[in-house]
């Protein structure tokens, strides 16, 4: 018998009447124990325990909360499959039964509750459901920065710097952190590029350079989605003319040049040289005899000049595949000259 068990049992006793003429001192008024039953008191067993029920997680729409707590019983019987509720101003959430929740927009405002009932695999099955703390009220969702209107700014050619340029801007307000950049050459990184600056190498040459940039805010949703600029390309290496008057310091008469690279996309360089100082207007014409763009309106002093066109219109559209048509008149207070000649963009 444990000696920690308690012991019960019913015992039933019998009375025998005297004896008629017998001995007085035999059976009278004896009594005699009929049988002894003896049973075993078990200890009852415990419905297991959820305590220290939280929350964890960011109280904001579009963030996952997560559910915790601590399972325990008195009997050492293991947990089982234990349920799980999630309440919205204490009414039960429709479909929230798991663990985890994520918060929608229907939360907002509102109070968030998680309750756990825990369930043992053996003994007494079910426990009482506890409810954590109430979180909230759930703030509206925090949307990730943008960048737009990313360009490249600079003359593509070999030695020259290239700048990139983007808007930051962030539907709730969170301040620019540290945004990072790529540049790409033919839309592969090019490795160690990552400044908003470019300094174009002999490597480039011919290639098309992208630049990007990933918004990132200092709070709220920190990282935005990368934007590419427009491809600017292809590359020319350092600025030599084919025109060897060019190399004079002043030429003899007004030089217009072939444009470099011809056929282009989108741009290229117009080469012009002055014998003297002089007023210079550069214009683009289609075959139509239409102006497509003034390129130039300024005054130049003697020697060997070059413009850039990036093959849009006045309204910095851009223009279709074709031939067009460049102008130069240079006026100076002893001549007027006029010179046109053909280049081609291919799209």
């Amino acid at each position: 018998m444990a000696s920690n068990n308690e012991w019960q049992g019913n015992i039933q006793f019998i009375k025998i009447d005297p004896i008629p003429n017998g001995d007085p001192g035999s059976l009278t008024d004896k009594l005699f124990i009929k049988s002894i039953e003896f049973t075993e008191e078990i200890p009852a067993n415990t419905a297991p325990i959820a305590s220290n029920v939280t929350i964890i997680g960011t109280a904001q729409v579009g963030q996952v909360l997560t559910g915790n707590y601590t399972y325990s019983d008195a009997d050492g019987d293991l947990e089982g499959a234990s349920r799980f509720r999630w309440l919205r101003n204490r009414v039960p959430i429709a479909g929230a039964t798991t663990k985890t929740y994520k918060l929608v927009t229907a939360d907002q405002g509102t109070l968030i509750i998680f309750e756990v009932t825990p369930v043992a695999q053996t003994g007494v099955i079910t426990g009482v459901a506890v409810q954590s703390s109430a979180v909230g009220p759930i703030t509206s969702s925090n949307t990730a920065p943008t960048a737009s209107n990313v360009t490249i700014t600079g003359t593509v050619q070999v030695g020259q710097v290239l700048i990139g340029n983007y808007t930051y801007s962030d539907a709730d307000g969170d301040l620019e952190g540290a945004s990072r950049f790529r540049w790409l050459r033919n839309w592969f990184a090019i490795p160690g590029a990552t400044a908003k600056t470019y300094k174009l190498v002999l490597a480039d040459r011919g290639a098309r350079i992208t630049f990007e940039v990933t918004p990132v805010a200092l709070t709220g949703v920190l990282t935005g989605k990368a934007v590419r600029s427009p491809a600017v390309g292809p590359v020319i290496r350092a600025y030599m003319t084919p025109i060897s008057s060019f190399e004079q310091e002043k030429p003899d008469s007004v030089i217009l040049g072939l444009n470099y690279p011809n056929p282009f996309n989108p741009e290229t360089y117009i080469n012009f040289a002055l014998p003297e100082k002089a007023m210079v207007v550069i214009e683009v014409y289609n075959l139509l005899g239409q102006k497509v763009r003034t390129l130039l309106v300024a005054e130049k002093e003697a020697g060997s000049h070059h413009i850039r066109w990036d093959g849009k219109d006045e309204s910095g559209i851009e223009v279709s595949s074709g031939i067009y048509i460049y102008t130069i008149q240079a006026i100076s207070e002893k001549t007027k000259t006029i010179q046109k000649k053909r280049m081609t963009l291919i799209r």
